[in-house]
């Protein structure tokens, strides 16, 4: 009885070789720097209104001094500082994450354009093409 080959299994070259992965890379780039530049709006805006927050505290505290500002007038200028001051923090935080995204699509793009200087060590070797063939005896 003879051998029935039932399939072949061919392993495929990387992605990041073809040109649609590589477009892709690229967008990912692109949006990573439009996602940044979102984020820096947001960090100058909440600057501004803490800025802003910061000179009605020095206001109400002159009126605090001679009892012209109610309590609860005084508490919610205060505290719109405070809540400005976490926001500033948050925007912060988030324009160093957008760095990092950059610098991930960045790295994605430099692969995709140079697939064979960037090989891992942890990952084998197995050179070209490998073909796997599944026989029935």
């Amino acid at each position: 009885m003879g051998k029935t080959v039932l399939a072949t299994i061919e392993a495929q070259l990387s992605g990041f070789l073809d040109a649609r992965a590589l477009a892709e890379a690229e967008a990912r780039v692109n949006a990573a720097e439009a996602t940044k530049m979102q984020r820096k709006a947001e960090l100058d805006r909440a600057n501004a209104a803490l800025d802003l927050a910061t000179k009605e505290l020095a206001r109400a505290a002159a009126l605090r001094k001679t009892g012209a500002i109610a309590t609860r007038d005084w508490d919610t200028a205060e505290n719109r500082v405070q809540v400005l001051t976490r926001e500033l923090q948050a925007a912060e935080f988030a324009l160093h994450a957008a760095d990092f995204e950059i610098a991930q699509a960045e790295a994605a793009l430099k692969q995709a354009q140079h697939p064979a200087s960037e090989k891992s060590d942890a990952a084998p070797d197995f050179g070209t093409r490998r073909r796997l063939r599944i026989e029935r005896l």
